[in-house]
């Protein structure tokens, strides 16, 4: 029998609301993103990164700037080869800088990703509420199809990587399968959204919610 793995998630949310949403002086357009949220494209938020934090120790670290969603919100996705310690460092550098912007660089969450672990994360500017989503499922052999039907039209990577739902009464628990790999980071960080999608059902007929991974492994929490 597996042991089972605990996803390490670590999440500093440090909310700007006051802060307005568009370009300083109506200059910058804004760009319809995959999920169909009015936002800003990530060229922006990368162009506003060169600008205010080009000088930064760890910026030559920063390989990737990706604008998509998650769960149906806008999101920037920074990826660095940066040591968990020095990610945190520029999580707080980046907020320090937009909170004395004229306006946020970005509407959505920013998620920044290092060599280890689970991203870092904090609201930036308004971010604007998912759609509504469907009632929940019933049972744990409709869960596989509720994601689909609240999800499906973000077509987000990780819906795809869904291969089915069951129940486990042993655990009391509804488990959703998946075709994804436990030992690559970005497979993880699917699962974790996987699990995320499975708690906004806000079903109420299991007590816990499981990912499980192609090997065995498996991510757990409670519905709430």
């Amino acid at each position: 029998m597996k042991m089972k793995r605990t996803l390490y998630v670590l999440v500093a949310m440090a909310a700007l609301a006051a802060l307005a949403a568009g370009c300083s002086g109506g200059g910058c357009a804004k760009a319809e993103s995959p999920g169909g949220w009015d936002t800003k494209p990530a060229a922006d938020f990368k162009s506003w990164m060169d600008a205010t934090l080009g000088g930064a120790p760890w910026y030559a670290k920063v390989t990737t700037v990706d604008q998509t969603t998650r769960l149906g919100v806008p999101v920037v996705y920074v990826r660095t080869s940066m040591a968990n310690a020095e990610r945190d460092v520029a999580l707080s550098d980046i907020m320090a800088r937009a909170s004395t912007a004229t306006a946020a660089p970005f509407d959505g969450i920013l998620y920044i990703f290092g060599e280890q672990d689970m991203p870092v994360s904090a609201s930036l500017g308004s971010v604007p509420a998912a759609s509504e989503l469907p009632a929940a499922p019933a049972k744990a052999e409709e869960m596989a199809s509720w994601l689909e039907s609240a999800y499906g039209s973000t077509k987000e990577p990780w819906l795809a990587h869904v291969t089915g739902s069951r129940a486990d009464a042993q655990r009391g628990a509804v488990v959703v399968t998946t075709d994804l790999d436990f030992a690559s980071t970005d497979d993880r960080w699917l699962g974790a959204t996987v699990l995320e999608a499975m708690r906004s059902s806000k079903q109420a007929f299991a007590s816990q919610i499981v990912v499980l991974y192609a090997d065995g492994s498996n991510e757990n929490s409670s519905p709430m």
